[in-house]
């Protein structure tokens, strides 16, 4: 009788171990549990199968959340047969102060050879499902104590600053070069416009150029901003003042470009092409609007001597120009048009500006010609 009961207790506690039974084993290692807001935390993940009887898949990843933002940098797999290993490595960045919880999905997949062997007997013509059972597990999260920073901090990390104008003498609406670059190790910087416009100066932008590759246990981010500025005179970029934190050093410092005064010289107006400003009095004899009025009248006095249908075929064959045209066509290089275009002070004209603006300082090929053809579609 005893026996008996002995041999009952131990099929119990054999069925208990059965269903206790690992057959797999998660492993977490973090390098901080606290930390400041943007602070990169490291996180080590290893998936290890302990039952080698079966095939496994594993499915695991960090939950999205507003809380933190994350990049899988690191990922290394070994498939060897019933045996499989996984490990991963996360840069964490927690957002928000306070307690914060790092959550996860985890899928685990339980299938067996022959139905491997079914899954790639097919070819690309007739591709067979992988026939698996799949485990949702529940892991518990990571819970950080995560430390605010002020609220006027624009980055977070070790960053410099580097910028370059190109001149800061020039003549009136010739355009001047702003390179601004930042580049380090900390939380990524998302896209944003570090000059803002005034009403003293007019300014083309490209969109800023931004870079992320992760090294090692880090990521550093590029960011570049490009500008072209012009004015009719003389003005300043005022002071740009970033705050950064480093949350190594628990120190803020500054990243700073200072005022920037651009003097910019009146044109000759003698030169100028376009004289609509000067006052009449001081205007020569204006040949241009002469010769315009004489077209006009010619082509009056045609109606009455010229059949109609010839009149139509001449006047069809025959454009007149206004005056902006004529002034054009002058233009005999990318520069002399820039320069007229920018002085229009016309928005019509900002896509064809940057055009030559490419030209000029870029060398970017450009066909003259086709961009007056352009314009006197635009030109009213």
């Amino acid at each position: 009788m005893i026996i008996k009961y002995i041999k009952i207790l131990i099929t119990i506690v054999l069925i208990i171990n059965f269903l206790n039974a690992k057959d797999m084993d998660i492993s977490f290692r973090i390098n901080k549990k606290s930390a400041y807001q943007g602070e990169a935390i490291l996180l080590d993940v290893n998936l290890s199968q302990l039952d080698h009887s079966k095939v496994m898949l594993f499915n695991f990843s960090i939950k999205k959340s507003q809380k933190y933002r994350f990049k899988q940098i690191d990922f290394r797999e070994d498939n060897r047969h019933h045996n499989l290993q996984q490990y991963y490595k996360f840069l964490i960045y927690p957002i928000s102060s306070g307690n914060v919880n790092i959550k996860f999905n985890m899928i685990k997949s339980i299938t067996d050879d022959a139905k491997v062997a079914y899954s790639i007997s097919g070819d690309r013509d007739n591709v067979k499902g992988l026939v698996k059972q799949d485990i949702i597990l529940d892991i518990e999260p990571f819970s950080l104590d995560v430390q605010k920073i002020a609220d006027d901090i624009d980055f977070i990390g070790d960053y410099q600053l580097e910028y370059n104008i190109d001149k800061k003498s020039v003549e009136s609406y010739e355009p001047i070069n702003l390179n601004i670059k930042i580049q380090g190790s900390g939380l990524p910087i998302d896209s944003f416009d570090i000059l803002k416009d005034k009403n003293d100066y007019k300014i083309f932008r490209q969109k800023p150029k931004i870079k992320t590759v992760y090294q090692k246990e880090k990521s550093i981010t590029t960011i570049e901003w490009s500008y072209a500025i012009s004015s009719k005179n003389s003005f300043s970029l005022d002071k740009i003042n970033l705050k950064v934190f480093n949350p190594q050093t628990k120190k803020t410092y500054s990243l700073n470009i200072p005022k920037i005064d651009i003097n910019v010289k009146p044109i000759n107006m003698d030169n100028l092409v376009d004289k609509i400003d000067i006052p009449l009095q001081a205007q020569s004899f204006q040949w241009d609007k002469f010769f315009i009025i004489i077209s006009y009248l010619l082509v009056f006095i045609a109606g009455f001597l010229t059949p109609k249908d010839i009149f139509n075929k001449l006047r069809y064959k025959a454009k007149i120009k206004n005056s902006f045209e004529i002034e054009v066509d002058r233009c005999k290089t990318s520069k002399e048009l820039f320069l007229l275009l920018i002085a229009q002070n016309d928005k019509k004209f900002d896509k064809i500006i940057i055009e030559l603006e490419s030209n000029i300082y870029q060398n970017i090929n450009i066909n003259l010609k086709d961009l007056k053809n352009r314009l006197s579609f635009i030109i009213p």
